[in-house]
């Protein structure tokens, strides 16, 4: 997001050869043109467009793309926060949302005496067992403080997708008793036809909750979440309700939300 920085990538090409290829992104924004009586008319046209297309415009800032349904909440300077050690009295939890054959996610919350919710952690998977995730998971609260070595359990619970539950063409324990078993317990979060509408409000409603930059935030995300930060603000509207974000694609992250 801050640009001018040089992103290498490793390619690997049909012939068993390896290359490498190189990106920046240079950050253009109104203010950079000389011109300032272009900046100055086209800075008041750019105030008459939606929030999100004058991030985009004006200051650069392309996340937020056109027909989001968080677009008019979602602000990274005020969501978003280098990490901290959090205070060991802050109430703290995981939830999750599962996925195997498509991305799953899980993640770590702690919520401060003002009722503000800091995600501190994100896990990604795809294409593990429960066996596998589990075990992540408890090197996670392992290495976070979070587990009870005398008990070999962990400290935390928190919501998990149903599906954990259910045993469709498994053979033997659950998903859930797989990670009772390893000492992480979770229950069943709400899933509901009405549930994706109202929990996209009350996000909506802590993303909202700062008085205008003066406050902690109802929500703010770790930096080091990078996975939320980039889906969130392009989760879709859905158009045949725009009281609800679109289901699908990539939006694993807007379900363990």
């Amino acid at each position: 997001p801050q640009g001018n920085v040089i992103l290498k990538q490793k390619v690997r090409l049909s012939t068993g050869a390896v290359e490498y290829v190189t990106r920046m992104y240079m950050p253009a924004r109104l203010a950079d043109n000389p011109n300032k009586q272009f900046v100055e008319r086209y800075d008041l046209t750019l105030s008459k467009m939606k929030p999100h297309m004058r991030k985009a415009l004006r200051d650069g800032d392309w996340y937020v793309t056109a027909g989001s349904f968080f677009a008019e909440a979602w602000d990274p300077a005020i969501h978003v926060c280098r990490p901290f050690n959090v205070p060991s009295y802050w109430p703290q939890f995981r939830a999750g949302d599962w996925g195997f054959k498509v991305p799953g996610r899980i993640a770590w919350y702690a919520v401060d005496e003002d009722d503000n919710l800091f995600m501190t952690r994100e896990l990604c998977f795809q294409g593990k067992d429960a066996e596998w995730v589990a075990e992540r998971v408890k090197q996670i609260e392992i290495d976070n403080g979070q587990w009870d070595k005398k008990r070999g359990k962990s400290k935390l619970t928190g919501p998990m997708d149903p599906q954990l539950w259910e045993r469709r063409g498994d053979i033997g324990k659950s998903k859930a008793q797989v990670f009772l078993d390893k000492g992480i317990s979770w229950v069943p979060s709400e899933k509901t036809a009405y549930t994706r509408q109202r929990h996209a409000e009350r996000i909506c409603e802590r993303l909202n909750d700062h008085g205008g930059g003066s406050r902690t935030p109802g929500l703010v995300i770790f930096a080091t979440c990078p996975s939320v930060i980039r889906t969130l603000p392009a989760i879709q509207t859905d158009p045949m309700d725009p009281e609800c974000p679109a289901d699908g694609g990539d939006d694993h992250d807007l379900d363990q939300l």
